[in-house]
């Protein structure tokens, strides 16, 4: 172990979550990504985001560049803070900026944003320049403002079929990560649709013929770039059966901000990298008193085989051990 991150006072035992030794192995971890980047000879987005920060330190006043007096960002939840400040540090007018996203598709490994962490980062820019005029005395001719975030409210793009199914996994990031996420209204569509299908006990061969049709050169089933496979990763995706080969498969990361007419989400919860974790799913489905949904699941579990029922039974949520619960669900809401 090289890592423990633990101050001179602190103890293992003071780390809750990582009696395991955990931050030593990404420790280790992260020294062979560099050592790999750097035999490769090459750099990452997070190196080149210090880089700038870097030539940025050594110029004697602020961004010398090409000036740029308004931004508008899109997919802002794909950002990292340090990106985020830097596009703060080079606009000239930080009150004619312009972000838009959606923090429940935060899916990009590494990110974590909420709205209300970038009125931080526009606080800080108003601090710094409050500092800087009371050093020089001089007179700040455009303050910058900390924005009101707006949230969208309608959606365009889908109908209420498809939202309601959503808004139910943003209710359970809400109850078990409310930290994770901004909490906003519900989206509500202008008009109503069927909920998508969910297909519990189809095998491979029926699933083919009902997206590609049963004979391929044949079918009248149009499966072009308006129909995608989505899959939750590349492993799935190299899995997939053959009946598909000729069908457009993505990742969920992949299809990020793309839209077709046609989705169908192939083997999530089988592919998840949660498994136990699903449990939880219950627990939120009994809160209150739904006696009449215990009795249910309790014949259900009495009814299912053995290696079954015990998926059938509540657990008991953690947050420290359960994060990865929230990764999944970020990306089920992203595919849907």
């Amino acid at each position: 172990p090289n890592f423990q991150g633990l101050s001179s006072k602190e103890k293992v035992e003071d780390l809750p979550g990582d009696r395991r030794g955990n931050r030593d192995l990404v420790y280790e971890l992260f020294e062979m990504y560099e050592a790999e980047k750097r035999r490769l000879g090459a750099y990452d987005i997070a190196d080149l985001v210090h880089n700038l920060w870097q030539r940025l330190a050594k110029q004697r006043e602020s961004y010398q560049g090409t000036p740029i007096h308004s931004m508008m960002v899109d997919e802002t939840q794909d950002f990292v803070q340090a990106e985020l400040r830097l596009f703060l540090h080079v606009c000239t007018n930080k009150n004619d900026m312009f972000f838009s996203g959606d923090t429940c598709q935060t899916i990009a490994s590494g990110v974590g944003f909420r709205f209300e962490d970038l009125k931080l980062l526009f606080r800080a820019e108003q601090e710094e320049e409050q500092r800087l005029a009371e050093e020089t005395n001089a007179h700040i001719d455009m303050p910058v403002v900390i924005p009101r975030v707006k949230s969208l409210m309608f959606n365009y793009r889908t109908h209420n079929g498809i939202l309601a199914a959503a808004a139910g996994i943003v209710d359970l990031m809400e109850c078990f990560f409310p930290g994770s996420i901004d909490i906003l209204p519900r989206e509500r569509g202008f008009f109503d649709g069927p909920k998508p299908m969910l297909l519990t006990h189809t095998n491979v061969d029926d699933a083919a013929v009902l997206i590609v049709g049963s004979d391929q050169k044949r079918s009248q089933i149009e499966f072009g770039a308006h129909q995608c496979i989505l899959v939750r990763s590349q492993e799935a995706k190299r899995l997939l059966p053959e009946d598909f080969g000729g069908c457009l498969a993505m990742t969920i990361l992949e299809s990020k901000g793309l839209e077709f007419d046609d989705v169908f989400l192939w083997n999530f919860i089988t592919d998840s990298r949660a498994e136990q974790e699903w449990r939880l799913v219950l627990g939120y489905l009994l809160q209150g008193d739904n006696d009449d949904e215990a009795a249910a699941l309790e014949q259900e579990r009495g009814k299912a085989p053995r290696e079954v029922a015990g998926m059938l039974r509540t657990l008991d949520f953690n947050e420290h051990q359960h994060q990865l619960f929230c990764e999944e669900l970020k990306h089920l809401y992203t595919a849907v």
